[in-house]
């Protein structure tokens, strides 16, 4: 299990370039991603999106990548040997014309314009992909250890809310045997009096099939013991599981309340209203899970 919120940050060199790349995310319905790259190599932005989606489900991810500046060592250095070669002649031709030595070191033509040129190293997509490449993938992995991280703290707490809502159910469970013995025995009493005005001739306006069935739990009690084992099951699922656990939640709350309506007991009607707030803390927390 994942969160959707983190940040990871991965480096690589390649030719005298240092490329680093930033990976945030946040929480989103969906998988959202947004590249930010120099302008030089905006042809890798589909590139780096086919790479983020091949790691990560769901989530806001916002990826950027920068070129650092190149030392002066790591220039490319080019040392025109033509033309250190006629500047070597029109010295010889001059030292013989003034009849002098014409003698001196290679570093003096280093000094020369045009013999020793410095070059930037200039912007190549193509070339420099791999890097680049190997930077996203270090910041992706940066990222995924914290969501991770987050998301194995998230998963203690949603245990720790299903099990609120379970003991609920529970104690639920026990108790509607109780009211409903005490639901018909009410309903029966009732019977009885109508029946003996039915007798002396008085109006039947009751139907105690209706009247058990408006106050059963029972569906919904069931219902509610297949969500809690699906999110259970949910919590120790590889891959993403944040729209399953939040479409659970939903329909955990949608049974609560059925019960909370249901409810002619002080005691279940208690309970329902934890297990509601409990469920409603889950799906917040669900909202943040990959």
């Amino acid at each position: 299990m994942q969160s959707m919120t983190g940040f990871g940050r991965g480096t690589a060199e390649d030719g005298g370039c240092a490329f680093v790349a930033e990976a945030r995310s946040v929480n989103h319905r969906y998988l959202d991603v947004a590249v930010r790259v120099p302008r030089e190599y905006a042809g890798l932005e589909d590139r780096i999106r086919a790479q983020v989606r091949a790691r990560v489900g769901r989530g806001r991810i916002d990826v950027s990548v920068a070129v650092s500046a190149q030392a002066p060592g790591e220039r490319g250095v080019r040392v025109d040997t033509a033309l250190a070669a006629r500047y070597h002649k029109l010295l010889q031709d001059l030292a013989a014309h003034l009849s002098i030595s014409s003698e001196v070191d290679a570093g003096f033509f280093l000094g020369l314009p045009g013999v020793l040129e410095v070059r930037e190293r200039l912007p190549d997509g193509d070339a420099d992909w791999p890097a680049i490449e190997a930077a996203v993938a270090a910041a992706l992995q940066a990222l995924e250890a914290m969501r991770g991280r987050e998301g194995t703290a998230l998963g203690a707490a949603l245990e720790r809310g299903l099990a609120t809502v379970r003991a609920c159910l529970e104690r639920v469970a026990s108790r509607a045997p109780v009211v409903a013995a005490e639901q018909v025995a009410r309903v029966r009493t009732r019977l009885e009096a109508l029946q003996t005005g039915a007798a002396q001739g008085e109006a039947f306006p009751f139907d105690p099939a209706a009247r058990l069935e408006r106050v059963d739990i029972s569906e919904e009690l069931e219902r509610l013991r297949s969500h809690l084992e699906q999110a259970a099951a949910c919590l120790s699922a590889p891959g993403p599981v944040g729209r399953r656990l939040e479409f659970l939640a939903q329909e955990m709350q949608r049974e609560w309340g059925t019960i909370s309506a249901k409810a002619s007991d002080r005691a279940i009607a208690d309970d329902a209203v934890s297990a509601r707030v409990a469920v409603e803390q889950v799906r917040e927390q669900v909202q943040n899970i990959e």
